[in-house]
């Protein structure tokens, strides 16, 4: 197998991030292994209870997809807002995710909605939380040889409001400066019984948050500063030119508080 010649040999999906990197000069490798070909390895299908995305599928059938869109609306909009239609037409899920960059928006949604991902190489399949994926900076837990395969969405408890947040400090298109997925579940009486946040753009990985101070209230703007406070308190920003590390805190503070009141109005998690 190709692949299992190490740094030789490197996979290719979309190629959205390979071939510029290639051109730029930062990578450097004899061999590439496109996957289009391999069967099942695209499209969006419900299986046991699970959304299941299959590595190949473009960015932009995800955002157009019923099945996505009814089951999961946030989601959709998570992947209607990754860079331009041009890209989105090319990228795929899988290569998205296994390019590990902090910046790339469908972790901070995957993340709090329990996604999996399912890769395969020379020691066979392994599902991995998507929160055990993210390894390092342009770093994931893949294996030499191994791609990944599928990623696995649960639907046996889909949040009841959810919305993805993006700031650009720059261009629209630009890397985000921010990137926030907020999810909550409704107790009986209304209140918030349970929320969470995945982050991207503030940290060397996406990250994923619990939000406890939310649980048992109706949320509100103090609410929200609250969880906004809280997050900024936890992020660790690369600076760079979209901002400093304390903007970027203060950034993270503001967007996640102004996500959660979005988050609160919208009934976007459940189809």
């Amino acid at each position: 197998m190709l692949l299992a010649y190490g740094d030789d040999a490197r996979p290719m999906a979309g190629g959205t991030a390979l071939q510029i990197f290639r051109h730029i000069g930062l990578l450097h490798v004899p061999y590439l292994v496109d996957l289009a070909g391999i069967p099942g390895l695209s499209g969006v299908a419900l299986e046991a209870n699970e959304l299941i995305i299959g590595a190949m599928t473009p960015l932009r059938e995800l955002e157009l997809s019923p099945l996505v869109r009814e089951r999961m609306p946030a989601l959709a909009q998570t992947y209607a807002r990754v860079a331009n239609v041009r890209v989105r037409s090319t990228a795929t899920a899988g290569g998205n995710l296994a390019h590990g960059d902090y910046r790339i928006d469908p972790p901070a949604m995957l993340l709090p909605l329990g996604a999996q991902v399912a890769t395969y190489g020379p020691d066979g399949e392994r599902i991995l939380p998507l929160n055990e994926f993210f390894v390092g900076l342009e770093e994931t837990a893949l294996r030499p040889g191994e791609i990944l395969t599928a990623i696995r969405v649960p639907l046996n408890d889909l949040p009841d409001r959810a919305i993805f947040w993006k700031f650009s400090s720059l261009a629209a298109n630009d890397w985000p400066c921010y990137g926030g997925g907020i999810c909550v579940w409704l107790d009986g009486d209304g209140n918030c019984r349970q929320a969470k946040a995945g982050i991207t753009a503030m940290a060397p990985t996406p990250l994923l948050f619990d939000l406890p101070m939310l649980a048992g209230r109706a949320v509100d703007r103090t609410a929200a500063q609250e969880a906004g406070a809280y997050v900024a308190e936890r992020v660790d920003p690369i600076p760079d030119l979209r901002g400093s590390a304390d903007y970027k805190r203060r950034i993270a503070a503001a967007c996640t508080s102004d996500a959660i009141v979005a988050a609160w109005g919208t009934s976007n998690g459940r189809g």
